[in-house]
């Protein structure tokens, strides 16, 4: 007869892990009336250890130790549904009783030491003799899968994990716990997650991204409830593996495998907001190659998922930057029909429509949606009211060079600002606009209004500052601005691109090299970042470096005056002054 243990008391003893072992119920979880009242035995005397040389028994033997063990797993099952202190504390005492006979009978029974661990677990804060049960078991018997189910728990729970006091030790341990899991179980799906976090969180990107595929193809497990105690995270369902597999490989550069693999989690479901996210970064990040497979995968997304609207917008800005606005202005003439009273479609329709030239059409189809309310929504979403609406109008005037009318409704905007987030914006709007339009000094007082208010207003740091070096004023005042907006951000492609140009500008070339660089791993398709990447490379007597970067830029570029730039320096030979 042999016992695959699966954690005796597994669903309840999940409940009770706190200060490494036991917890109590999260507010998110049911509570438990049973748990609230549990009793705590901690002064029980210490089960021996079976003897170096196991004793040889006879079948009776072996069947007493049987008996003994089914009768202390039932007194261990009947806790869950005990009200009584008194009771429980008898129960407990009495499935302690006959799983001790158990082992006396069978000193090689592991199975009994698994289920004494599991009543320490479930009845005594006490780590140190839940481990020493278990390991007790795993040592009688490698493959008794319960003890080492609790042991990698235990492990887990006191490993630091996600915390910045990581025990290598501990980890360690949890990771050989958990390995055994899985060789036992090779679909199981808390080892597989586990595994991954902790691979993870000691930089091992590789056996993480083998941990991650192994989890995505687990089955899905009927209690998680310790795993999300643990990890603070929602679920252990192989969708969510396959979103967090799509996001590593993503980090660790592998952006055609994470759109191969987002985009089937995408077409699995579209409705779920953080997939949907993830695979809008790795669009971001994608090569033209990788691109077209993107394509490909949102259109079998758009088939698959025929009632959501998701991918059609993805699609129609992938088709965008692709340079394929045909095909998004078809696309998004049908998706239009099948959902009239998508904001966001009709967002995408207006850019599209001013991408192809027709800004008033694209302007036309927001202002209908104006309804001339005088009171604006705090904090709008987009399109949800005449504030931003306004704001996009202005943006696509910009858009197409429209910059008188650009400036009006950014003003427009500011006017039905009724807090200071939406003044803020509106601001941020309206410089822009005025900067396009050469109205430097203009848009500069609306910059320094706006850190007025929020001095530590990153955008507005940024934006002056790099208004400024575009027109070589102050330089020191531009960079220790543009300084500023990256210490708030310091990811931020945009705030780090500033900093790079600004180094350049002042003749700090190694200095914007390496800020260029970080800028362009982090936006790979920013047109911006590559063409001043190209200046730097070609200062510094690069020339196949920079021209390569100038003919990545040109292939992203569609800023018409930009473009021009960039043919004009790919048609040069002679290094570029610095400016």
């Amino acid at each position: 007869m042999i016992f695959r243990l699966a954690i005796c008391a597994a669903a309840l003893c999940s409940l009770l892990l706190t200060s490494g072992i036991f917890y109590p119920v999260s507010a998110q979880m049911e509570p438990d009336p049973v748990v609230a009242v549990r009793p705590k035995e901690t002064s029980l005397p210490q089960v021996p250890a079976p003897p170096a040389q196991l004793p040889q028994l006879t079948r009776e033997q072996r069947q007493q130790a049987y008996v003994k063990l089914l009768e202390g797993q039932r007194y261990l099952w009947s806790l869950q549904n005990l009200r009584s202190q008194t009771s429980i504390i008898t129960n407990g005492r009495l499935a302690r009783s006959a799983l001790q006979k158990s082992v006396e009978f069978n000193p090689g029974l592991a199975e009994g030491y698994t289920a004494l661990a599991e009543l320490a677990f479930f009845t005594q804060n006490n780590p140190s003799e839940i481990e020493r049960l278990a390991g007790i078991a795993v040592k009688l018997d490698r493959d008794n899968f319960g003890s080492h189910q609790l042991l990698a728990r235990i492990y887990s729970s006191q490993s630091g994990l996600f915390s910045e006091n990581l025990n290598k030790t501990t980890v360690d341990n949890a990771v050989r716990e958990w390995r055994e899991i899985a060789r036992l179980d090779s679909r199981n799906a808390e080892a597989w997650a586990f595994l991954s976090d902790l691979y993870e969180q000691t930089g091992q990107s590789e056996k993480q991204l083998e941990a991650l595929e192994k989890w995505s193809a687990s089955a899905n497990p009927s209690d998680d409830r310790f795993y999300r105690f643990v990890t603070r995270k929602e679920t252990l369902s192989p969708e969510i593996a396959t979103v967090q597999l799509g996001k590593a490989l993503l980090k660790n550069g592998k952006s055609a495998q994470a759109l191969t693999t987002l985009g089937r989690a995408v077409a699995e479901n579209s409705a779920n907001p953080e997939t949907l996210a993830a695979f809008k970064e790795a669009l971001e990040k994608a090569s033209p190659d990788d691109a077209e497979k993107a394509i490909e995968v949102l259109q079998q997304a758009i088939l698959s998922n025929p009632t959501s609207p998701a991918p059609v917008q993805l699609l129609v800005d992938l088709q965008i930057r692709s340079g394929r606005v045909d095909e998004a202005a078809k696309l998004l003439v049908a998706a239009r029909k099948r959902f009239p009273d998508d904001q966001n479609l009709l967002r995408l329709e207006a850019g599209v429509l001013t991408e192809m030239g027709r800004v008033d059409e694209g302007v036309a189809l927001l202002r209908s949606k104006i309804v001339n309310k005088s009171k604006q929504i705090a904090v709008p979403e987009t399109l949800q009211d005449d504030f931003m609406l306004n704001i996009l109008i202005s943006r696509l005037f910009v858009q197409a060079g429209r910059n008188t009318d650009a400036i009006a409704a950014a003003q427009q905007a500011l006017i039905l600002a009724n807090d200071s987030q939406m003044t803020t914006i509106a601001l941020l709007t309206t410089a822009t606009a005025q900067n396009a339009a050469g109205d430097f000094k203009s848009a500069e007082l609306s910059l320094r209004e706006v850190l007025k208010q929020s001095p530590n207003q990153a955008m507005a740091l940024n934006n002056l500052g790099y208004f400024l070096i575009e027109r070589n004023e102050r330089l020191p005042e531009a960079m220790e601005l543009i300084k500023q907006a990256v210490a708030r951000e310091p990811s931020n492609p945009t705030y780090l691109d500033s900093l790079g140009w600004a180094n350049f500008k002042l003749g700090q070339i190694t200095e914007a090299e390496k800020n260029l660089t970080e800028a362009a791993r982090l936006a790979p398709n920013s047109a911006a970042v590559q063409h001043h990447l190209g200046d730097v490379y070609q200062q510094q007597g690069k020339t196949e470096k920079a021209r390569d970067a100038w003919r990545k830029a040109l292939s992203i570029e569609k800023d018409h005056t930009e473009i021009e730039k960039l043919k004009s320096k790919l048609g040069e030979s002679k290094k570029i002054k610095r400016q």
